[in-house]
């Protein structure tokens, strides 16, 4: 089935809208914003997406106001765990689904409060 279905992509018009339409880059299903008890960002924190057995880090985004983010194209349910300083906050679940060219990214803010 998978061979078929590279066939028919390379048999795809160069001009349809399925190769115009979608810019070439990767799409974060997850990005997190962690911030403190009195709202200050923190961004040495290990964060983390659960989808079922999976464990994925998300990682800093550089440049960013201390925002994690990762599980590039990846749909699913995911919880997100964030610890730092032996204190840690949890997500409920959050689903990301697939659309047309990319996954549609979800938002998430934490709070870590001791």
């Amino acid at each position: 089935m998978r061979v078929g279905w590279i066939v028919m992509a390379a048999m795809m018009p160069t001009g349809s809208s399925c190769t115009t339409s979608c810019r070439e880059y990767a799409a974060a299903a997850l990005t997190v914003r962690l911030h403190a008890a009195d709202g200050s960002p923190i961004c040495d924190a290990e964060v983390v997406a659960t989808d079922g057995d999976d464990v994925i880090a998300l990682d800093p985004f550089p440049g960013t106001d201390c925002s994690y983010g990762g599980a590039w194209e990846r749909t699913g349910t995911y919880v997100i765990t964030a610890t730092h300083d032996g204190v840690t906050a949890t997500s409920d679940r959050v689903r990301v689904t697939s659309g047309a060219c990319h996954v549609k990214g979800k938002k998430v803010d934490l709070t870590l409060s001791a």
